[in-house]
């Protein structure tokens, strides 16, 4: 596996610890416990995604010539649906 795609696998899942981090403690208080906790659930599995698919796409296409460029454009992919799925969150 290319060392990129291992770095982006990880960053995928700091930008999701970090989107939790923020929605934790930027939510509104008056959501009641189960809204907050589901929301921090769907950012997990989220984050999660996003890090186990730049982690197979490295994997997968490591043989190919350019398996950097397509694991970079699934993780921007995959972080702009974490921070739509903050933004939508705290909008609620």
């Amino acid at each position: 596996m290319s060392d990129i795609g291992l770095l982006l696998g990880l960053f995928g899942i700091a930008v999701g610890l970090g989107a939790i981090a923020v929605l934790f403690f930027n939510a509104d208080r008056a959501l009641p416990a189960y809204r907050r906790i589901n929301e921090l659930f769907s950012i997990v599995l989220l984050s999660m995604l996003v890090g186990a698919s730049s982690l197979l796409l490295g994997f997968l296409l490591s043989i190919e010539t350019y398996p950097d460029a397509i694991a970079v454009v699934s993780q921007m992919a995959g972080a702009a649906v974490i921070i739509y799925a903050v933004r939508n969150a705290e909008a609620r």
